[in-house]
């Protein structure tokens, strides 16, 4: 018998990076067209546009800067692209998004080397960046088929209405067949779970994909979202819901599965699914962010040459010692399972106190908004203590937790208290508005005189986490407080506004003449700071509004 021995490789493929990217590509399609019919021609722009521009700044840096003059794109950019395209709002303006892909290509995968070099996944960390760098726009979500409806444009999505308000309430605006097909806010390439299930068959068709990290990654979730739902069903919604709703479908099944950010080794992969959807879920849940699919996949991305390390499969001849790794991954395992296990366990433990400690927060704010503005006397004599008294003075309730909302998004809280004395009714309620990155929360109070003259008398601050410190955080002083006070009902009917939206100069002398207009100074209160009061105006105008809709006004 005649040997002949050749130079490695002996297996050898045709397959090519630039054909696994083209057929990536093609399983967009789907999801890109029902984009477009949600969503209309300005989604197709955004993700055509950051698609072509990181296919030049790839090019144009490979070919002029690394001198690679044979050098033919292989369309990773062009993937890059469209996924950083399909995980941004239609808010967005174009300087925007080249921003971000300049930091996806650049940053995130040329400073690396080029392709293949990376640690993380190009589009998400272009993602990360925009979210920090444009909190506004990258959560400013449009309602579907916004563009047959001027009147309605922007709403929150299914993880935002469930953080604020609960299961209840997703449900009594969308359904799951809604969450299933698209016809949901959300980012522009996320939304319909149906179009990236029939991309994911085409890539698993054709052999591009790693099963194992979609289906411990997704089974992660459910097990995770399983356990929360036993819990409290209201608060932490369906793991059905957590499924189709938000960037799970598009992360877990294109962003998580990227061949050079992704662990090489079967169990590499199951560890890789598993540490992801337990980070999804905790952001989910307790996080300030609602989403938690990107920075989940970046986490376990920086984890990946450990994870590799830890569980390379054992070398053929090997001793019996180098075992140890699996041993590990194992570890690993129990580990990532133990820690799903442990934070509901956590989670009930400290739940109850948290509680009373808001409560708590909101009956002292109920208390300070119950003094008149002018000479800081209570205006009731019988000022609740407790839970109990204050259940006595019950106005208005919702089972879902709230009771009006906004065009802007402001909201009205249930229950809605209503005290009565000296001929005089006032109105207190637990406000809320749009601040810079979530919701400023505000108790406040409206008085009702017997002349039927309503002024807001006064308002109390009590959540604005989330607000830039030195700037946003600025609306709890005592000085910022004063000026939404002793509103008449003149400028309530008018709009309550702040000085820079309406766009006049209000000198110290005219204060209290603008409040007539509904004009609230704050630019010399809250010098840089636009969005943290204009969210305190949107909130008492969405109270306004709801006084209206009740006829007190």
């Amino acid at each position: 018998m005649k040997l002949s021995t050749e130079a490695a490789p002996h297996f050898r493929t045709t397959n090519t990076t630039r054909k696994i990217m083209i057929d990536v590509l093609i399983s967009l399609i789907p999801a890109v067209i029902v984009s477009t019919w949600i969503f209309g021609f300005r989604a197709l722009f955004i993700m055509l546009f950051s698609m072509v521009f990181a296919e030049m700044l790839d090019f144009s840096i490979v070919r002029f800067l690394r001198k690679q003059k044979d050098h033919i794109p292989d369309f990773s950019a062009s993937v890059t692209g469209l996924l950083l395209g399909m995980n941004l709002s239609l808010a967005v303006n174009w300087w925007q998004i080249m921003l971000g892909v300049i930091v996806a290509i650049i940053l995130a995968k040329q400073v690396f080397g080029g392709l293949g070099q990376n640690f993380f996944n190009p589009a998400l960390v272009g993602r990360a960046f925009m979210v920090i760098s444009f909190p506004t726009a990258m959560t400013t979500w449009y309602v579907p088929f916004y563009y047959q409806n001027p009147d309605i444009i922007t709403s929150a999505s299914p993880l935002g209405i469930i953080s604020q308000e609960g299961m209840n309430t997703v449900l009594q605006n969308y359904t799951y067949w809604d969450m299933f097909i698209g016809r949901i806010p959300g980012s522009i390439g996320e939304v319909s779970a149906l179009a990236l299930i029939i991309g994911f068959i085409y890539l698993v068709v054709k052999g591009r994909i790693k099963l194992m990290i979609p289906v411990s990654y997704i089974g992660t979730v459910l097990i995770f979202s399983s356990i929360f739902y036993m819990v409290d069903p209201t608060k932490f919604g369906t793991p059905l819901f957590h499924l189709l709703a938000g960037g799970l479908i598009l992360g877990a099944l294109f962003m998580a599965t990227d061949m050079v950010t992704s662990p090489m080794s079967v169990n590499g992969q199951l560890v890789f699914g598993m540490g992801a959807g337990i980070l999804t879920m905790i952001i989910r849940f307790f996080g300030s962010y609602p989403e938690g699919v990107s920075f989940s996949i970046l986490i376990m991305n920086a984890f990946v040459p450990l994870i590799d390390d830890w569980l390379k499969p054992k070398i053929y001849g090997t001793s019996k010692s180098e075992k140890k790794h699996a041993k590990i991954g194992l570890i690993l395992a129990v580990i990532i399972i133990a820690v799903g296990l442990l934070v509901p366990i956590v989670y009930n433990s400290t739940n109850s106190t948290t509680v009373q400690y808001e409560f708590n927060n909101t009956l002292s704010a109920i208390e300070e908004v119950l003094k008149d503005a002018n000479t800081g006397e209570y205006l009731v004599s019988n000022i609740p203590t407790n839970e109990e008294q204050l259940q006595n003075y019950i106005w208005q309730e919702s089972q879902n937790g709230v009771l009006y909302v906004s065009q802007k998004n402001a909201k009205v809280y249930s229950p809605v208290y209503k005290f009565a004395e000296n001929n005089n009714e006032i109105y207190v309620m637990t406000v809320s508005g749009v601040g810079y990155r979530g919701d400023v929360v505000s108790v406040i109070s409206f008085i009702k005189k017997d002349d039927g003259q309503i002024v807001l008398n006064k308002i109390e601050v009590i959540d604005y986490s989330q607000e830039t410190p030195g700037l946003g955080d600025k609306i709890a002083e005592e000085s910022v407080k004063e000026r939404f006070s002793l509103i008449p009902e003149s400028g309530l009917n008018s709009g309550v506004q702040v000085d820079k939206d309406a766009g006049v100069t209000v000198s110290a002398n005219s204060i209290d003449a603008y409040k007539e207009q509904g004009v609230i100074k704050t630019s010399d209160v809250m010098t840089g700071a636009t969005i943290t009061p204009r969210a305190v105006a949107d909130s008492i105008n969405a109270a306004v509004e709801f006084l209206k809709e009740e006829g007190v006004m």
